[in-house]
């Protein structure tokens, strides 16, 4: 009988007793991107509390709002260095015809290649890397 009024009374007790709501808001403003290998480009979102231009080792991103043309892209440092080396030689020759007649949007296509910006790998561009095939670019 004790043992029940006991168990009655932390019942009764315990309904009694309420717990402090803690709340916590925040958010993080989330955004999509796109990577691409050899010619690094990147495309997304950058929440205004950190919009701003970015800048070290040669690399620049410019953050803001998500437009049609929002995008940072670092080409290689010299015309012709399709993978960043520093070097004109065959790896960047095979890189080229590798992904040469590739265009904007296809799954092969690599900026690097584009020496001449034109969305597509085309005869331009070999010939761009033909003319400095073998240039030392520090």
């Amino acid at each position: 009988m004790k043992r029940n009024w006991m168990l009655a009374a932390v019942v009764c007790l315990a309904s009694a007793v309420t717990a402090s709501a803690y709340e916590i808001n925040w958010s993080t403003p989330d955004a999509g991107g796109v990577s691409s290998r050899i010619g690094y480009e990147l495309h997304g979102a950058i929440g205004q509390s950190d919009a701003g231009t970015l800048s070290a080792a040669g690399y620049t991103l410019n953050g803001g709002f998500i437009t049609t043309n929002a995008a940072a892209s670092v080409q290689p440092p010299c015309a012709g260095d399709t993978n960043g080396d520093d070097m004109v030689d065959l790896s960047d020759l095979a890189l080229l015809l590798s992904v040469f007649g590739s265009c904007e949007g296809d799954m092969q296509y690599v900026p690097a290649a584009d020496f001449d910006n034109t969305g597509c790998v085309e005869l331009g561009d070999l010939a761009l890397l033909l003319s400095v095939f073998g240039a030392n670019c520090q």
